[in-house]
């Protein structure tokens, strides 16, 4: 429980370390020390919060802090019989919306009403009163805001007999009873216990007088209770009078006469502080009772105290209300009803002006509570520690101090913890123990001991694993530590959220302990972390503690919770300690302090009967539930009620017959088999709801009485709660407080009873599901038949489940715990439609929680319905997705649409995805790599290039390496990251497992890293080639069960055994005396083969030895000798793979790619198999059976079939790939150039999971996609053209991967279908601009043309030839420009007439300048009205023209020197008012770009566009007259909006997740922004940014990285999808958007073409041919 004041107080909770403020500050402390125990509330002055905080971060787990808990708990008091139409109201219409209210604030809204539905029964024991009392505590201790609420009216309530009275006052009161009929009723019900201290009298349970009470028949059930209402109105009048003669005016005689209610208002408003802000009283009067009639006095007295009350009740309502409520609340906290009397009481259903007054009731009650509320939890932000690091820290705190409260004993175990402490080691101690042996008090005490053992400013930071959300959790128990160290240490750095930063982060923090101030950190319960990031098998936990460190750890010694055997395998023996069973002179020991405790005594047979037990089983958790059994044993107890169990699971076991047989076995076996069953727990809201639609429970509670409303009643569980007090706890689950078992063996005894067999659990955990699906929430009304066979239906008024409460604001608890409970229950059905089948659970539950938590799901699905296909699918669609929604969840509906390819089988999520309710881009249809094919996941990671890949023997772990220097170890079913080891070293460049897969090496510059594989915890270095060696460490793997490594070093070849960490053999070999580190080394068992193609003339070799000879030898093969060319040549071909089998060696290489085998022992070649002159042959993986070899092949896995010694090319990739790994030629992992690990089974082949080919041809002959044609090239979208005056159609430039083989296609972006195909040859491509619909202008040779790319008709060529690559359009594409024949110049051509206007020359006729133009660009792409150029020999000028004038405008000079050390990048542009313009700019030998701007008018350069991190310019386009956008790379991957006319950063893009992007797209209204990345295979989102409001609106991730244009005005994003041959367009969708309707008819010029035209651009014989009348030629001929 967490406590009050604000955060931002001070130094942020940090130590003070002014002197002149230490005095003080210690007079705080101690002040706090002293006072805080006794009021934990009382500390509002802010220095004395500052003090409290300070001391709670630094570790003193003695100090008591107020609760914190983010609850809403209001305790409502009435008299009984007269405010029931008013409860009901408040709960059937204000309640729920009180609740929503609070949901969506984050917090939780509780009323308690005792009075509400409570049955005679629940009487029997007397507890009600002191229960009521309990509750109002407890909601003044934890409510936010309002917490007492009372509806006094005319009655004053019932008065109760007190339960207990003390010895002495009960002998005092009796010896004034008069009459003998008094002492002889007073006697039998009170009864002496001696064994309270001091003794006390009790009064009886009504049962054990009256066994009748608790009778089935109503008429006896009946009888019995009209005779105890008469036996206990002579019991209390008996007792006041005597009590009045004996202490006459004193305070004591008050507790004989006062009502229940008149305590209840004492305890909430009379005995408060100042209870103005937190209680209300709602007072109804009635105005005209005084004139009622004696025949109606039956009925008012239901509602009226009488005047003529023998014990005054008329007198005592008065002074309560007069003398007490009006003094104490103020009058804004009073509101009054006049209400008339009828002759019905109170009734609202038929009196208009009582359903008036309950409507304002109601209405009232709602807006003050609202108010109060939201006081209440402002106030609680500004005026209590709200700080999450502080809650955490006070509740464990609270923890400790409830586990050492009652600690005894046990000085085995803490006197090794203490010489621990004190001693000077750095090691962890770890503790181990049964289940019950004492293990977290022990943790408790050591922490509450550390400061007095080591010094007083020794940091302590404790965690009780498990027992709040923050530590259930690695990643968070990782963050509130690490934060928690930099807060004790006055430091106030941040703290990473990604678990791997975390991981790096807690030893660097750790380091901060000093002598004066050491540090300690327990961490109790290793076993309770939950399965995210495999805690427990602690890869996370620091075992080289810096100095002044202490750790202290506990785990069970189960194999089953992985911890206890993984430190074992970590730590040496003296490490541990024990903690056994207890001692039986402990257990005497204890029981005899726990009982000065507690104030009680036993008989010495009771005692006796108690201390055998524990004997029978000595530990601890048996001793605390038989002492609390016997806690209950009175003096007068019979022996058989004095009885104990001898197993733990025994005495839980009577411990729950006991409350059942109490309180019912119907109520107690549900109510305690939901606390079981709930995945995490269940809050104690949702198990009153939960109960309120179990209707077995309600018939069992209403089995005499039908209640108005059908609701358990609260008071139920409230006994229930405090019956077992002792073993529920609070724990933190979801964000909130939830109900679970103090211990496991409770929760399996539970398991055991209330959930027993297959029938009972699906019920319970059904019934949980409901609840979860707001199945009966909202006002829907649920049938029940009662136990008299009555039908009816009633709204249960459970709390409302929705997805999301308000703004960001998620249900946890739903997402969390619905699909467990539906998979318990055995609901498929229902669990696909609401959760696996459900786009908004799915998206909601990564946006809120996390994908790894969506996928954990499906893994539990999959394992319970491995043959549901549906789950199956949208599991694969998201592994597949894994990397667009880790970067955007946002992108889910997209991912779907773009990977369904067969929509009947998912067709309820692709109908929703269809339409998301969140903004996103859908795709028109599939185009990515669907579900069901030999692709399961796609896995991502690294940060920088993948390089390394192994994988283990049996398939079930991967590792990886990455140019980012980490090494990380997946598990491959799942693709989950199961250790990241960041900065290993420098150039890792091979890792394998070893030591039969228990752990795996890696070797970097220098050494070779051995880790443990079930942690990633390193357990060795090795240095073969010394200390000092900075070379790379090639290595392979052998021996008889991988335990050896085998090491090429300067000059000799070493065997190092793992088991001892030493080179145990070595033999030299020449063969390594020069770039050894560059070996690729093989091993079998003992044989090794290496060879280096770094070598020069060695490259061809291959050396072989075996290492398990006395006196190895090395032996050396020539597989492929040098060859001479024809001219003479000798040429050298290196080996470039490798493999070695039990009997063979197989090597190959790049220019034959067959395989030669040699024979292991004679090294006899045995064949050669023939290759394809296509392979790559390098980087061989043999499977386990040594049949199938695989290989990178540029995209796709070559596989080798040694025993068919046939090849095949398969699984192909969008991307080359680097690595493969299988063990057995089917399952196969792959890394790849684009950082993802893939994951493939190659015998799945479903033919629905083929993507369709939508290309020309297949419109014309559909196909399907297939590995089939693994040898064909497939065409390649190169550029997206769009069409001036259509904005429906695109012009799409295609091409083969390698070839001259170009097409061009018309494609209707609409319906995504082509027109017409134009195909071309053409070796250079195509450099077209679109002129209109129908035609472009392309340089073809040295030629200019018009093509009509319909037709497929050249239909003019432009006069002259040009010595440039592209002729640009100006002047509203009426004229173009394009660089002079000879090169030198720029001229000017009429688009009509094909003729030249005109020259812009670089020099004057007479100087001829000789430079050739090196690049020129126009302001607009199709209506230029500027242009610039820029000449070969000089990079520093620029050359600005004016199109109109046909003259040079200005010279723009950038600084620097003309070395080519300063240059102008090609990349330039102009604003669009042409005033500013813009290019790439590197000056000197800066290593990044920046951008330089002129002003065009005045010539000079006006700024430099710098970004602060350095970054460097990618691209860059001009947004209206006066703004540039910037696209940077390098050391920044941003995107910035400069101000041109100032030079000032305008708004930040934050860019895109791993590269930067290359091209920026702006709509022609400047609203909108398209940004994408067109070559780098690591980044390939394309994101539309909102350029009003600088955010991001939408972004999708495709495969590979393709052409991307706009269409539509801006409204459709178009993608060239290689995968399918085919345009697909991409519109935005979700609530929060205009949805942009394609348009349907097409009305445009374009007929569909029957066939493909193909178009001959070149004319041979007219092309090279000079135009006699081309103006260029004469001025530049001469220079030519």
């Amino acid at each position: 429980m967490g406590c009050g004041p604000s955060q931002d107080i001070g130094s942020n909770g940090n130590a003070p370390t002014d002197r002149g403020g230490k005095k003080a500050a210690n007079d705080r402390k101690q002040r706090i020390h002293v006072e805080e125990r006794e009021n934990p509330s009382a500390y509002h002055n802010t220095e004395d919060v500052h003090a409290l905080v300070t001391e709670i971060l630094q570790g003193n787990v003695e100090i008591k802090c107020p609760p914190n808990a983010k609850i809403v708990r209001i305790f409502t008091s009435s008299t009984f019989t007269d405010t029931e139409h008013e409860r009901n109201a408040l709960m059937e219409r204000v309640y729920p919306k009180l609740k929503k209210f609070c949901q969506e604030r984050g917090f939780e809204f509780q009323v308690v009403d005792m009075r509400w539905g409570i049955r005679d029964e629940a009487t029997d024991d007397h507890m009600g009163t002191e229960l009521c009392l309990r509750e109002i505590e407890a909601c003044q201790k934890l409510s936010s805001g309002p917490n007492f609420v009372t509806f006094l009216s005319e009655r004053y309530g019932t008065r109760l007999l007190p339960r207990k009275i003390d010895a002495d006052e009960f002998e005092s009161i009796m010896s004034h009873v008069t009459s003998e009929d008094g002492k002889e009723l007073l006697d039998s019900w009170y009864k002496k216990d001696e064994n309270e201290i001091p003794s006390v009298y009790v009064l009886q349970k009504i049962s054990t007088n009256l066994p009748e009470y608790k009778s089935d028949s109503d008429e006896t059930k009946g009888q019995a209770k009209n005779t105890w209402w008469s036996v206990s109105e002579k019991l209390r009048r008996f007792l006041s009078q005597a009590a009045e003669s004996v202490f006459r005016s004193d305070s004591r005689a008050n507790k004989y006469k006062y009502s229940v209610t008149e305590h209840e208002l004492n305890k909430g408003i009379v005995e408060v502080g100042n209870p103005d802000k937190n209680c209300f009283w709602f007072h109804r009067i009635l105005t005209d009772v005084d004139a009622q009639e004696a025949e109606d006095r039956r009925l008012l007295d239901r509602f009226v105290e009488s005047g003529d009350s023998e014990d005054d009740a008329k007198g005592l309502l008065d002074s309560l209300k007069t003398e007490k409520i009006v003094v104490k609340l103020p009058k804004d906290s009073i509101l009054t009803y006049n209400v008339n009397w009828t002759e019905k009481g109170i009734d609202p259903k038929h009196v208009s002006e009582h359903k008036e007054y309950i409507n304002q009731l109601c209405q009232d009650f709602e807006e003050k509570m609202k108010e109060r509320i939201s006081e209440g939890i402002a106030g609680r932000i500004h005026s209590e520690i709200t700080d999450p690091l502080y809650e955490e820290v006070a509740q464990h705190a609270a923890f400790c101090q409830d586990k050492c409260e009652s600690f005894q004993g046990r000085d085995n175990v803490l006197k090794p913890i203490e010489n621990y402490l004190k001693s000077n080691k750095n090691n962890t101690l770890v503790l181990h123990g049964m289940s019950g042996s004492g293990k977290t008090s022990v943790v408790a005490m050591a922490a509450k001991m550390a400061r007095r053992l080591i010094s007083k400013d020794t940091v302590v930071i404790l965690r009780f694993l498990g027992t709040t959300p923050d530590s259930c959790n690695i990643r968070r128990l990782l963050y509130s530590v690490c934060r928690q160290l930099s807060k004790a240490y006055g430091d106030d750095e941040d703290t990473p959220d990604a678990l791997k930063m975390l991981i790096r982060t807690l030893p660097e923090r750790l380091k901060k302990a000093t002598k004066e101030r050491p540090l300690v950190l327990l961490l109790d319960s290793l076993d309770q972390f939950d399965a995210e990031g495999d805690a427990r098998k602690l890869s996370w936990l620091p075992l080289e503690l810096p100095e002044h460190v202490k750790l202290i750890v506990s785990t069970l010694p189960d194999k089953e919770y992985e911890c206890f055997p993984i430190l074992q395998s970590l730590l040496d023996d003296e490490h541990f300690l024990a903690v056994p069973k207890l001692e039986t002179s402990d257990s005497e020991t204890i029981l005899q302090s726990w009982l000065k405790m507690q104030n009680r005594r036993l008989t010495s047979d009771q005692m006796n009967a108690l201390v055998q037990a524990c004997q029978q089983c000595p530990l601890p958790l048996f001793l605390k539930i038989s002492f609390d059994e016997a806690c209950r044993w009175s003096s007068y107890s019979k022996p058989e009620e004095s009885q104990l169990k001898t197993t733990v699971r025994d005495v839980i076991i009577n411990l729950f017959e006991r409350v059942e047989m109490h309180y019912g076995d119907m109520l107690v076996s549900r109510a305690l088999g939901y606390v079981t069953a709930g995945k995490n727990g269940l809050t104690e809201n949702e198990l009153e709801d939960i109960l309120s639609i179990d209707d077995d429970v309600l018939n069992d509670v209403y089995q005499y009485w039908t209640p108005p409303i059908r609701r358990l009643p609260p008071l139920l569980w409230v006994r229930i709660r405090a019956e077992l007090s002792s073993y529920l706890v609070d724990r933190g689950a979801d964000g909130v407080r939830v109900v679970s078992w103090y211990h496991r063996q409770f929760k399996e005894a539970a398991q055991q009873r209330y959930l027993p067999d297959q029938k009972t659990r699906q019920l319970i955990h059904a019934n949980i599901a409901d609840f979860f699906m707001g199945k009966w929430a909202d006002g829907k009304k649920k049938p029940y038949i009662s136990k008299q066979g009555v039908k009816g239906e009633s709204d249960r008024l459970v709390a409302s489940q929705p997805l999301v409460f308000g703004e960001d604001s998620y249900n946890l608890r739903k997402l969390s715990e619905l699909p467990y409970h539906l998979m318990q229950s055995e609901q498929l059905q229902s669990l696909k439609d609401n959760v696996f089948l459900y786009l908004d659970w799915l998206y909601t539950k990564m946006k809120a929680m996390s994908l790894r938590h969506v996928f954990d799901d499906f893994r539990a699905a999959s394992a319970k319905y491995p043959d549901d296909t549906d789950i199956r699918l949208v599991s694969e669609v998201l592994q597949l997705s894994q990397e667009a929604l880790l970067i955007d969840p946002n992108q889910l509906a997209p991912q779907i649409l773009a990977r369904v390819v067969q929509t009947k089988k998912l067709q309820a999520l692709v109908s929703q995805a269809q339409n998301p309710k969140f903004t996103c881009l859908l795709p028109s249809f599939p185009f990515l790599t669907p579900p069901g094919g030999p692709l399961l996941r796609v896995v991502t990671g690294h940060r920088d290039n993948m390089m390394g890949l192994d994988i283990s023997c049996d398939g079930k772990l991967a590792i990886t390496a990455g140019a980012d220097s980490s090494v990380k170890l997946w598990d491959v079913e799942s693709g989950y990251e199961l250790k990241s080891l960041e900065d290993v070293g420098l150039e890792v460049n091979n890792l394998k497992f070893c030591n039969g897969d228990k752990h795996f090496a890696v070797s970097f510059k220098g050494a070779i890293n051995i880790y443990q594989s079930s942690n990633g915890s390193q357990v060795a270095r090795l240095c073969p080639d010394g200390e000092s060696s900075t070379a790379s460490v090639p290595f392979a793997v052998g021996g008889e069960c991988s335990e050896k490594l085998f090491v090429p070093c300067q000059g000799v070849l070493k065997m190092i055994d793992l088991k001892s960490e030493t080179t145990v053999k070595e033999v030299t070999d020449d063969f390594l005396d020069e770039r050894y580190w560059s070996c690729y080394i093989q091993a079998k068992g003992y044989v090794v083969a290496y060879y280096n193609t770094l070598l020069g003339r060695k490259m061809n070799l291959l050396q072989v030895v075996d290492m398990s000879a006395e006196s190895p030898a090395v032996r050396t093969i020539e597989p492929y000798p040098k060859t001479k060319t024809p001219g003479g040549v000798f040429q050298t071909h290196p080996i470039n793979a490798l493999v070695i089998t039990d009997d063979r060696i197989i090597v190959s290489n790049m220019v034959e790619n067959g395989l030669k085998i040699y024979d292991i022992k004679t090294l006899e070649l045995l064949k050669f198999i023939e290759g394809s002159k296509r392979d790559m042959s390098a980087r061989f993986y043999l499977t386990q059976d040594m049949r199938f070899i695989t290989f990178p092949n540029k995209g796709r896995v070559c596989v080798w079939d040694l025993n068919t010694e046939t090849r095949s090319n398969i699984l192909e990739h969008p991307f080359p790939i680097y690595n493969t790994a299988t063990i057995d030629g089917h399952n196969i992992v792959t890394i790849g150039i684009d950082n993802l690990m893939r994951i493939w089974d190659r015998r799945r082949d479903d033919p629905d999971a083929r993507l369709p080919r939508r290309d020309w041809q297949s419109h014309k002959a559909p196909k399907t996609a297939s590995d089939d044609d693994d040898e064909k090239e497939r065409e390649l979208f190169a550029d997206l053209w769009q069409i001036p005056g259509d904005q429906r159609h695109i012009v799409a430039y295609s091409k083969q991967r390698t070839g001259d083989d170009c097409a061009v296609t018309v494609w209707d972006t609409a319906t995504c279908k082509p027109i017409s195909r134009t195909s071309v040859k053409s070796p250079d491509g195509l450099r077209w601009s679109i002129l209109d619909k129908n035609h472009a202008i392309g340089v073809v040779g040295q030629r200019i043309k018009i093509i009509d790319f319909v037709t497929g008709k050249i239909t003019k060529v432009f006069h002259g030839k040009t010595g440039g690559e592209w002729a640009s359009l100006v002047k509203n594409r009426t004229e173009i420009v394009a660089v002079t024949q000879g090169g030198r110049n720029l001229k000017i051509m009429d688009v009509a007439s094909g003729k030249p206007l005109a020259i812009l020359r670089h020099g004057t006729t007479e100087s001829r300048h000789s430079s050739p133009v090196a690049y020129f660009n126009c302001d607009s792409e199709d209506n230029g009205r500027n242009v610039c150029s820029i000449l070969e020999d000089d990079l520093l000028t620029w050359y600005i023209w004016d199109v109109n004038t046909r003259s040079l405008k200005c010279t723009l000079k950038a600084p620097g020197t003309p070395d080519k050390s300063s240059m102008v990048i090609r990349e330039s542009t102009f604003s669009s008012n042409c005033t500013y313009f813009c290019c790439k700019y590197k000056e000197n030998k800066d290593i990044n770009t920046d951008v330089a701007v002129w002003n065009t008018l005045s010539g000079q350069l006006t700024h430099r566009l710098k970004h602060e991190k350095q970054g460097s310019v990618s691209s860059i386009v001009p947004m209206g007259d006066d703004k540039l956008l910037v696209s940077y790379c390098e050391k920044a991957t941003d995107i910035v909006l400069w101000n041109l006319s100032n030079g000032e950063r305008l708004e930040r893009l934050p860019g895109h997740s791993f590269r930067h992007v290359d091209k920026l797209l702006l709509t022609s209204d400047y609203r909108s922004l398209l940004s994408y990345q067109s070559f780098s295979a690591k980044e390939r989102e394309f994101i539309i940014w909102d350029m009003e409001t600088r955010a991001k609106v939408a972004g999708f991730t495709v495969e590979e990285n393709s052409v991307i244009q706009l269409a539509q005005d801006g409204n459709v994003v178009v993608v060239g999808a290689n995968s399918i041959g085919s345009i697909v367009s991409f519109t935005l969708h979700g609530d929060d958007v205009t949805k942009f309707e394609m348009p349907k008819n097409d009305s445009s010029i374009y007929q569909a073409a029957a066939k493909e035209i193909v178009l001959e651009l070149v004319d041979p014989a007219n092309d090279e041919k000079d135009d006699p009348d081309d103006m260029d030629s004469d001025f530049d001929s001469d220079e030519d």
